[in-house]
């Protein structure tokens, strides 16, 4: 029988996050054990008549139909007794009995991760912010984890990619469900560079609690979480908390004071979060651990990388302090010009959206380039400050 059908069982069993899970995996080691034993040897931990009847349901024939659906979608599964499942995760309360993979998973025994979390909702701030240390510190050799999501998340894979290196995402539904539709290509990218996960089987819906109880994944996978902004009630304050919990270091980046989108990060900052300012602070607060691996002067350079150079400030529709040149007389816009770093697919597709906003299906038919060196033209160009992305994944040459 193949072991991951107990586990898979027992995932069904408890709900994700339960304690008693860890109760009885402490005392039985593993799934199968626990679904052998006999009743008489679970009752003295406390558990409810509904718990020991789930227990007592003993068929896998549940669990058979959810293994060969992640198969067929050419999916994978990793249990606590993979090699591959990550050894920080073991020591996380309400361990994560299943997580369910799209992608290729990096090695998280071996090669250091930290998760880049923040608001939905960001500021011109902290989308450079957001670039500049998910960049850097993915030039200095770290994995990138984050949450998928819209805002900072989707920033945070993004420029991972661009600078060419890994990034998970965790998903607080199946892998197999688009949430945030949005972000569709996005994923697609991201597990060309990593992998998409969850500890949700497939077709699980994006249910507002799963979202609190896969930021501890988050947090747990990494060494580390950096806050790059984030209000006083944002959902990223949960994954801080919990990386204040699991022992990870948190770092934050000073916010704004002008927008006051940033309370939440300047409250971890007085509760103890450390203050960075760059990715090569992160990088060398790891480096002793990780030698061969990290490079804080590859991380120093994210300033002068083309790919990360003159980032936009502000998105063109966000609203901006007013300043004694927002007075000044107005000439008619003109259209940002090309980077001259752009490389040679950037340039092509800078020429492709034109004067009128393209969609990146449009873009990927015109071009006849794949979807992801199309993505990758296009996050270099929003980087470098020469389009802008609209709802609906429509590109624009960005106006001066």
């Amino acid at each position: 029988m193949d072991d991951r059908l107990y586990w898979i069982w027992l995932q069904r069993v408890f709900a994700p996050s339960s304690p008693k899970a860890d109760l009885l995996l402490r005392e039985f080691n593993t799934a199968r054990a626990i679904y052998e034993a006999p009743e008489s040897e679970l009752t003295p931990y406390k558990l409810t008549k509904n718990d020991l009847d789930r227990l007592k349901e003993k068929s896998l024939e549940s669990a058979g139909k959810v293994l060969s659906a992640v198969l067929n979608q050419g999916s994978w599964i990793l249990t606590p007794e993979d090699a591959l499942y990550p050894s920080l995760l073991r020591a996380v309360p309400g361990l994560p009995l299943v997580i369910y993979g799209r992608g290729e998973l990096p090695d998280l025994d071996i090669l250091p991760a930290v998760a880049i979390v923040g608001t939905r909702q960001t500021t011109g701030y902290g989308r450079r912010a957001t670039a500049l240390m998910a960049g850097g510190l993915a030039l200095g050799g770290a994995v990138i984890i984050s949450g998928g999501a819209c805002g900072v998340d989707a920033i945070a894979h993004e420029a991972a990619i661009a600078a060419g290196g890994m990034t998970v995402a965790v998903q607080g539904c199946g892998t197999d469900v688009c949430y945030p539709r949005q972000n569709s290509l996005l994923r697609d990218n991201i597990v060309k560079s990593g992998a998409v996960i969850s500890e949700y089987p497939p077709g699980t819906p994006p249910l507002r609690h799963h979202f609190p109880l896969r930021n501890r994944l988050i947090s747990g996978m990494s060494l580390g979480v950096c806050v790059t902004e984030a209000p006083k009630r944002s959902g990223a304050l949960i994954t801080a908390h919990h990386a204040f919990e699991q022992g990870r270091d948190v770092f934050a980046v000073a916010g704004d004071m002008l927008s006051g989108r940033s309370g939440g990060t300047d409250d971890l900052i007085r509760q103890g979060a450390r203050l960075v300012t760059s990715a090569q602070e992160i990088i060398e607060e790891y480096l002793p651990r990780f030698p061969g691996i990290l490079d804080p002067k590859a991380a120093e350079g994210i300033r002068l990388d083309p790919r990360f150079r003159s980032m936009p400030d502000a998105a063109p529709n966000e609203k901006q302090v007013i300043s004694s040149a927002d007075h000044a007389p107005k000439n008619h816009p003109k259209t940002a010009k090309c980077p001259e770093t752009a490389s040679e697919q950037a340039s092509s597709i800078f020429k492709l959206i034109g004067g009128q906003s393209k969609t990146l299906g449009e873009l990927i038919e015109l071009s006849g380039l794949s979807a992801p060196k199309v993505m990758s033209a296009l996050t270099e160009l929003e980087l470098g400050g020469a389009v802008y992305r609209n709802p609906g994944q429509a590109y624009c040459q960005r106006t001066e």
